[in-house]
C-alpha cells in the first residue's frame, strides 16, 4: 500500500517566501532612503526570485498535472485552475521586479517607489496563494498524488539554483519546531554530513547579502 505524501516542506518554504518579501521589503525601503540599491539586496532578490519561480515550476510541471489528469470532479479542476492563475499572476510582479533590479545592477537609476508598490502587490498575491493552495490544492495532492509519483518531482527540486542554500534559508526566522521539521526531511546521516556545510554557505551567503 502506498504511503501518503508529507506536504510539510511545502507550508515551511511558502513561509519562508512571505519571510523574505518581508526582508526585501524593509530592505527597499533602506534603498529608497539612501537613493541606491546595495548589491547585497539584489542578490537577495535574485536568489528569492529563483527560489520561487523554481517552486511553481515543480509545481506546475509535476504535480498540478496529476491531479487534473485523475480527478473528474469540476469543482477540484477549478481549484488546479486557479493555482496556474495564481502562479501566472505572481511571475507578472516578479518579472517586472526582475527588470528594476536588473537595472540597478547595472548601475542605472530606477524607481523604488514603483518596485515597492509591485513589492506590495506581490506580496499580496502570495500571501493569498499560499493560503489557498495549503486550504484547497493540498488536500487534492494529498488525494491524488502518491509517493511513486514523486521521483522526478524530486529529483527536479534537488536540482534547483542556489539549493545548497534552500535548508537554512527555510530555516532562518522560523519557529524551533518549523526549523526541526525542515532539516529532518534529511535522513539523519544525510543531515549530519550536509548541514553544517550547508550553513557555512548560507552563513556567506547572508554576509554577501549584507552590502
Amino acid at each position: 500500500m502506498s504511503k501518503q505524501v508529507n506536504y510539510e516542506m511545502n507550508t515551511l518554504l511558502h513561509r519562508s517566501f512571505k519571510r523574505e518579501l518581508v526582508r526585501i521589503q524593509q530592505g527597499l525601503k533602506n534603498a529608497e532612503a539612501d537613493d541606491r540599491i546595495p548589491v547585497g539586496l539584489i542578490r537577495r532578490w535574485q536568489f528569492f526570485s529563483d527560489q520561487l519561480k523554481h517552486h511553481h515550476e515543480a509545481e506546475d510541471t509535476y504535480l498540478w498535472p496529476l491531479v487534473e489528469e485523475r480527478s473528474k470532479d469540476q469543482s477540484e479542476l477549478v481549484v488546479m485552475s486557479a493555482m496556474e492563475s495564481e502562479h501566472a499572476a505572481m511571475h507578472r510582479k516578479i518579472d517586472a521586479l526582475d527588470q528594476s533590479f536588473a537595472t540597478a545592477a547595472n548601475g542605472e537609476s530606477v524607481d523604488i517607489a514603483a518596485m515597492l508598490t509591485h513589492l506590495g502587490q506581490l506580496s499580496g498575491i502570495v500571501a493569498g496563494h499560499c493560503d489557498h493552495e495549503e486550504r484547497d490544492a493540498v488536500p487534492l495532492l494529498e488525494k491524488y498524488v502518491k509517493r511513486e509519483d514523486l521521483g522526478d518531482f524530486m529529483k527536479f527540486t534537488r536540482s534547483g539554483p542556489d539549493n545548497m542554500l534552500v535548508f537554512p534559508w527555510v530555516s532562518d526566522g522560523a519557529t524551533e519546531a518549523d526549523r526541526k521539521a525542515v532539516w529532518g526531511v534529511l535522513p539523519g546521516p544525510v543531515r549530519l554530513f550536509l548541514r553544517p556545510m550547508m550553513n557555512k554557505k548560507y552563513d556567506r551567503f547572508l554576509e554577501e547579502t549584507r552590502s
